[in-house]
Formats: structure tokens, sequence, C-alpha cells
């Protein structure tokens, strides 16, 4: 089938068929990339940010419970006053973070709703430090604060650990996930390459081959008519223009070899004829 095309349309189809291997290659170099983004987005907008939100509850708590112990060793109303709003402020930022990891946390909510209870608790604590300040009652704010409100920041940091480990891990997930689509989509890249070129270099021989065998055949054959080999036989099977010139030659040589037979003959008679002028007859 493919020998009946002409020249042209076989160079068309060659040129189509390595267009469309190197699309295939280029479409899977882009689908694989595509892929390795959208884990490296993940790993970003997920567990790193997670993490980076449960890192700063962690600071701001510590910030919250150092001044906690500031309110607990204050002199007046107004000094009272000031760290009871500092430690307000950072609450504030803590329920921002929590509002964030609520949205993106891939785990047990369970997890985060222990993490998130275990804050509001601390409030109660905190509160009740800040009415004994007020109150002129220091020495049992300052066992409160030391105390139970010490115990429940340590109940805090360990319920906000469990969720860093656990985007740590989800984290390490994707990153190998995403090492493990690098190496798998190398691999395939080379292999599919590999076999585009193969591939490649199969076909332009076979395409080679299909137009110069026939060429070279007529060239033998034409050098053998040339020689007045009327009889050689030229066995090409093949369309498009190298059947048609095929064709030609042998039409050609069907015809010289009829002129020549003519020729030949004519000489013949011509050689018997001419005696007989000679002499005569």
């Amino acid at each position: 089938m493919f020998n009946n095309l002409n020249i042209g349309t076989r160079l068309s189809f060659g040129f189509g068929i390595v267009f469309i291997l190197f699309c295939t290659l280029t479409i899977f170099s882009i689908n694989r990339m595509e892929y390795l983004a959208i884990n490296t987005s993940q790993i970003y907008n997920h567990p790193l940010t997670v993490s980076n939100a449960v890192l700063r509850i962690n600071a701001h708590i510590v910030k919250m419970h150092r001044s906690m112990k500031d309110v607990a060793l204050d002199e007046n109303i107004a000094q009272i006053n000031r760290d009871a709003q500092l430690v307000n402020a950072f609450e504030t930022e803590v329920y921002a973070d929590f509002d964030i990891i609520n949205k993106l946390f891939l785990g047990d909510k369970t997890l985060f709703d222990a993490a998130r209870q275990a804050f509001v608790s601390w409030k109660p604590i905190r509160d009740e430090v800040t009415e004994l300040m007020r109150a002129g009652k220091s020495h049992e704010a300052a066992r409160i604060t030391k105390g139970k409100g010490a115990q429940h920041v340590a109940k805090i940091e360990n319920a906000m650990d469990v969720l860093n480990v656990f985007a740590q891990g989800k984290a390490a997930e994707f990153l190998g996930s995403a090492e493990r689509t690098t190496n798998q989509s190398i691999t395939t890249m080379y292999l599919l390459l590999l076999f585009v070129v193969i591939g490649m270099m199969v076909f332009t021989i076979y395409l080679t081959r299909s137009i110069t065998r026939p060429i070279e055949a007529l060239r033998s054959a034409s050098l053998e008519i040339g020689k007045g080999k009327f009889d050689t036989q030229l066995n090409i099977e093949a369309g498009g223009e190298l059947g048609e010139l095929a064709t030609s030659v042998r039409k050609m040589t069907s015809s010289l070899s009829k002129v020549t037979a003519s020729r030949d003959a004519l000489n013949k008679e011509i050689l018997i004829v001419a005696p007989c002028f000679e002499t005569g007859i």
C-alpha cells in the first residue's frame, strides 16, 4: 500500500509520523511538568502553610504566657490592663492562624479541634489571673500562672506539636511523591525519546529504500536497454511517479524492440535484394 503512493505523499506521511512522535513526547513532558508543579504547589499550600501557622501559634502562645507572667508581677491596674491587652492582641493572631489551619489541614479534623479547644480553654484561666490581680490577690494569681496556667500551656503546645508532626509528614509524603514522579518521568522520557529516535531511523531507512530501490532498478534497466538488451526485465512494483516511469520505460522498451525488429528485417531484405540489383536480375 505504501509503495503505491507518490513520492510527495510518502515524504508528507513520513514527516507527519515524525511530527506526531515528537508531539507525543512533548505532550508527555508537559503533563509530567504540570503534575510536578501540582505536587510542589500542594507542598507549599498545605503542609508547609499549616506547619508555618503552627509555628506562629506556638510563638504567640509563648509570648502570651510571658505576658501573663508580667500581669502576675504588675504593680498597678494600668500595667495589668496594658499587659492584658497585649495578650488579647496575640490571641487575635492565634485565631487567625487557626483559621488557616482549619482550611488547609489534610489530616483528622479531631486533631485540629482538640488543639483549638485546648487554646480556647486557656482563656478562663487567664481571665481568672487577671481578675485576681485587679482584686489585689497577686499571690493567688502567681500561683495559678505558675501552676495551672503553665500546665495548660504545655497541653496546648503538645496538641500543636501533633498538628505540626502530621503537616511535616504530609510534606515529606508530597515530596517523596514528587521525587518518584521525577525519576519515573525522566526514565519514561528517555525510553520514549529512544523509541522516537529508533522509530524515526527505521521509518527513514524504509522510506529512503522505497524510493531509491525503484530508481536504482530503473537506472540499471536503462543501462541494459541502452546496450540493446531489450529483453531486460523491469520488475518494479511501485505506484505514483515511479510506477508511471517504470510503465513508460516498459513501453519504450517494447517500442524500441519492435523498431529494432523491423530494422533487422529490413536489413535482411536489403541484403537479399542488393545482389539482384548488382547482377541486373
